[in-house]
């Protein structure tokens, strides 16, 4: 018998990442952008995991399977590949933001700075 493994992985649009947030329980936001990138600023609540570090996938690994994480870079581009990276760890319900921070930016929406 085979058995499928549901895993939900969903792009969601800079409102809706925020409603996610806003309406999950046990969530984690999560920065996968450099520290340099993070000084700039960060969706509140988020935190930081740097997809350019050596032991990047190591420091993933650690994290809890049974949670909702909400991913997001500058571009959008180094979290879908950290979506890639935490399925192929056992990671189920995950999202990446649209167009990164860069796009939460242009909607108006709130930073640390």
């Amino acid at each position: 018998m085979l058995v499928a493994c549901v895993q939900e992985t969903t792009t969601l649009a800079p409102k809706d990442f925020q409603k996610k947030a806003a309406e999950t329980k046990d969530v984690v936001i999560l920065d996968v952008r450099t520290k340099e990138e993070v000084d700039q600023g960060v969706i509140p609540g988020a935190i930081n995991v740097d997809f350019k570090s050596e032991n990047f996938q190591e420091q993933i690994s650690k994290l809890d399977k049974n949670k909702t994480y909400l991913l997001y870079c500058k571009g959008g581009v180094r979290s879908s590949k950290s979506v890639d990276i935490m399925k192929s760890l056992g990671f189920k319900k995950l999202y990446d933001l649209e167009g990164g921070i860069d796009a939460w930016r242009e909607e108006g929406l709130k930073t640390t700075k």
